[in-house]
């Protein structure tokens, strides 16, 4: 503790020190986590069962766009749908509170918490369907098929396919 303490002293005391280059993190809390996604689009094309777990090692062995399949960091206490777009996806949601399925994604390893749900069944959750505008990975690697919002019993649990933007 003593020795990154000093470090950290010494880099705030450097001259060459902007503020904007230090990142501060809340001890004993991990870092963060690994997401590994899957579009639903290509489980479909390809025929795969959409709960199989080796439908991520097949995906390997495609060509796929980083749009449709890959890796990304979540941060600790960040969902997975706020850290997808932080990477730059455009993942469907509407929302943002669980209140809808538009966001439904399948987690077919790892743990994903919400702390709420109004609308998803036990049937739904038992299968590993989770909401990513609430949900946090619990586990260091989570592996997910998104954009499943037409698997049976979600699509009337859908809103307007609009995304909403928070007021201005």
């Amino acid at each position: 503790m003593k020795e990154a303490y000093e470090e950290a002293m010494h880099v705030l005391e450097s001259p060459d020190h902007n503020p904007a280059d230090v990142t501060y993190r809340a001890a004993r809390e991990p870092v963060g986590y690994t997401v590994s996604y899957l579009d639903y689009a290509v489980v479909q094309r390809e025929g795969w069962a959409v709960d199989d777990p080796q439908n991520f090692s097949r995906a390997e062995g495609l060509e796929l766009h980083p749009r449709e399949f890959g890796a990304f960091a979540v941060e600790h206490r960040e969902s997975v749908l706020e850290a997808a777009e932080r990477h730059g996806f455009s993942w469907p949601y509407s929302c943002r509170g669980g209140a809808c399925a538009n966001c439904a994604i399948l987690v077919v390893e790892g743990a994903v918490d919400m702390n709420v749900n109004t609308v998803l069944t036990r049937p739904m959750r038992e299968q590993g369907i989770r909401l990513s505008c609430i949900g946090e990975p619990v586990t260091e690697h989570i592996a997910v098929v998104f954009d499943i919002g037409s698997l049976p019993g979600l699509s009337e649990l859908r809103l307007p396919a609009q995304q909403v933007n928070p007021a201005e």
